[in-house]
């Protein structure tokens, strides 16, 4: 008798567990109608090499690390979709900088104070950041796309209640978005809760994702964990480690980096700038202008473009651009200083076109075409079409290909001139559309006082 009933005893005991058990699942999400203000500190680590082309067809390695910090204010804001772009921010950056070292160059790079309020906004891709308050530089997109961002973090979180233990896999997006990768061939990520308190649940992840970002391959792994404060219900903080192998692209070098990210989370008693009326001021889908970057040039210009073309090399006088579409590369911009003319005057027409005939050499086949383009700030602009004959080696053998190049004459009424050459493959030119010519027709010629050093 005594027997049984102790087991009857244990049985109610081990069902009553198995009952709480099941009761104690618990949210660890951040709803998008969240519209606290956290204060986010992240620091960024990066050690490894860079790898860039040699002549010979080679990549040659070259040592690399890089210090990152950002402090700043952040805000959700209303979905603007499904997926990745339901994630949306408004922030205000106290601090963006980073040191970066390789070889024996140092550089650094700072965030101006009047970008200093950013829209973050959820693409499969990756985040794509804005300012409302105008054109970025190419230079301050890069200082802000740092491994582990805390907007694309919040993604792994659970769409459910979960219990002690419990893994779930995120959605394919997820891992893309936070990786950065433009095209995916092969992606896999876990998320597991690995302890949790009455005041701290954590959460463990990892994943890898192979593809390619910029027109390179590329191979991403990730793991980490991430703190979610259960009476906040907010994420806390995050301790994250992302290895990135990234082959030499047609507007990157090649990468082999380690990063090692920190990230801590707060709501903070103050909004700063990021109020209710502020919030309201974003649309769902912004403006094309505040889309486009901006371009200063060492010697003195500055024009405007969309976010395809990407800065490939930069001296005191000279300046390479690539177009690329979906990582394919589809037309190059060589930027010139040319030597200044009297005021009111410029290089003639026709030195100009013998200048490029003996430039292009035996690539030069016939002129398509010539004439002045109107500009409204009294700036002369001239455009000469060049059709020629490009090289590709391919299969072993030397391939000639149809090429067309576009070359223009800027000068402004003082006499500062400078030249652009787009070059592109003839059954490319549609791709190309008018965008060389709407490049053209933002150039605007900068005093000294205000050209950038080089």
């Amino acid at each position: 008798m005594r027997t049984v009933l102790w087991s009857s005893v244990l049985s109610f005991v081990g069902l009553a567990a198995a009952t709480v058990a099941r009761a104690e699942s618990f949210p660890v999400d951040e709803p998008t109608s969240d519209t606290r203000v956290f204060q986010v500190s992240a620091r960024q680590v990066i050690t490894g090499n860079l790898e860039t082309s040699l002549s010979n067809g080679k990549s040659q390695a070259l040592p690399l690390s890089v210090d990152a910090v950002q402090k700043y204010l952040e805000r959700r804001l209303p979905a603007a979709g499904r997926e990745a772009e339901a994630y949306r921010s408004l922030r205000s950056y106290q601090a963006a900088e980073s040191k970066i070292d390789v070889e024996k160059t140092h550089s650094s790079g700072r965030l101006v104070a009047a970008r200093s309020l950013v829209v973050s906004q959820g693409r499969r891709e990756g985040i794509s950041r804005y300012s409302p308050n105008g054109a970025m530089t190419r230079a301050d997109v890069d200082l802000l796309n740092v491994p582990g961002d805390s907007l694309a973090l919040l993604a792994l979180l659970p769409k459910s209640n979960v219990e002690n233990g419990e893994k779930w896999t995120p959605e394919a997006w997820v891992l893309q978005s936070l990786a950065g990768i433009d095209a995916v061939t092969k992606s896999e990520l876990s998320c597991e809760i690995e302890s949790v308190t009455a005041d701290v649940a954590v959460v463990k992840f990892a994943g890898t994702i192979e593809g390619a970002t910029v027109g390179a391959a590329a191979t991403v792994s990730i793991s980490g964990k991430l703190r979610y404060d259960r009476k906040g219900r907010y994420v806390r903080s995050v301790e994250m480690e992302q290895k990135e192998k990234r082959s030499v692209g047609a507007v990157s070098p090649g990468l082999n980096v380690t990063a090692k990210v920190t990230i801590e989370r707060s709501p903070s008693a103050d909004q700063g700038p990021l109020t209710d009326a502020a919030a309201e001021k974003i649309p769902l889908e912004p403006d094309v202008s505040v889309l486009m970057l901006y371009y200063d040039a060492p010697w003195g210009i500055r024009m405007v473009h969309d976010r395809d073309w990407h800065v490939f090399h930069q001296s005191g006088d000279a300046a390479i651009l690539r177009l690329l579409d979906k990582g394919s590369l589809i037309a190059q911009c060589n930027l010139h200083l040319m030597t200044p003319a009297k005021a009111g005057q410029h290089t003639s027409e026709d030195s100009f076109q013998a200048d490029i005939q003996k430039g292009l050499g035996d690539q030069f086949k016939s002129f398509a075409g010539a004439e002045e383009i109107k500009s409204d700030d009294g700036r002369y602009l001239y455009r000469v079409i060049v059709d020629g004959e490009g090289k590709s080696k391919a299969d072993n053998a030397v391939k000639p290909i149809p090429m067309k190049w576009i070359y223009y004459l800027c000068a402004s009424p003082s006499g500062q001139q400078t030249s652009m050459a787009f070059a592109v493959q003839a059954d490319l030119l549609e791709k190309l559309g008018n965008r060389d010519l709407a490049m053209v027709k933002s150039l605007k010629f900068l005093t000294p006082m205000t050209a950038k050093a080089p």
